[in-house]
């Protein structure tokens, strides 16, 4: 009887979370994805999953939902692919931002064709070059209101910084013992 208890709740457990997931987004999207929140406010984009439950009433929601270094794809030149949401609760009525270039050839960043009023969360992928790369937007709802989200591309953690120098300086003491060691002994 205790074998099979939790094996039961496992599969409970993963059921009720199946259920709650109904929109499923695979990435990377290569074209805009429309996702109705008022009818599925639970989305799954990859592997993150958001219940938007709390924020339908908000004017604006925008956000980068996932990013994914692709710098092996391009010859190890920091890059990232970006997942952009946005919706307007009010009605999307103009959308305009500027992104820099896409290093693919075969992918444009530019931004998603919609239709005006529509209250969808619009998602879509840009591929960005650089740490620390801006690509704002604005948004303007059918009642005016505007929001300038200001998103840039991941600046490297400065923990990882610290890693790196203090390794750096671990090597250099390493370095100068050995030649130490070795004008002692010669």
């Amino acid at each position: 009887m205790r074998k099979t208890l939790p094996i039961a709740v496992f599969c409970s457990v993963s059921f009720s979370l199946a259920v709650q997931a109904s929109t499923i987004i695979t990435l990377p999207l290569n074209a805009p994805v429309f996702v109705s929140l008022t009818a599925e406010p639970i989305v799954t984009v990859g592997t993150r999953t958001i219940d938007f439950t709390p924020n339908l009433n908000q004017q604006f929601i925008n956000f980068l939902f996932v990013t994914t270094n692709v710098s092996s794809l391009y010859g190890g030149t920091l890059t990232y692919r970006e997942t952009v949401g946005l919706r307007a609760r009010d009605g999307l009525a103009s959308l305009s931002g500027t992104f820099p270039s896409s290093p693919d050839p075969e992918f444009d960043n530019t931004l998603p064709v919609f239709a005006v009023g529509t209250t969808d969360l619009i998602l879509f992928d840009v591929i960005i070059t650089g740490s620390g790369t801006p690509f704002p937007f604005t948004l303007t709802d059918l009642r005016g209101a505007t929001s300038t989200p200001q998103f840039t591309s991941p600046l490297p953690d400065p923990s990882t910084i610290y890693l790196c120098g203090a390794g750096l300086l671990a090597l250099l003491a390493i370095t100068i013992r050995r030649r130490r060691s070795a004008l002692a002994d010669g």
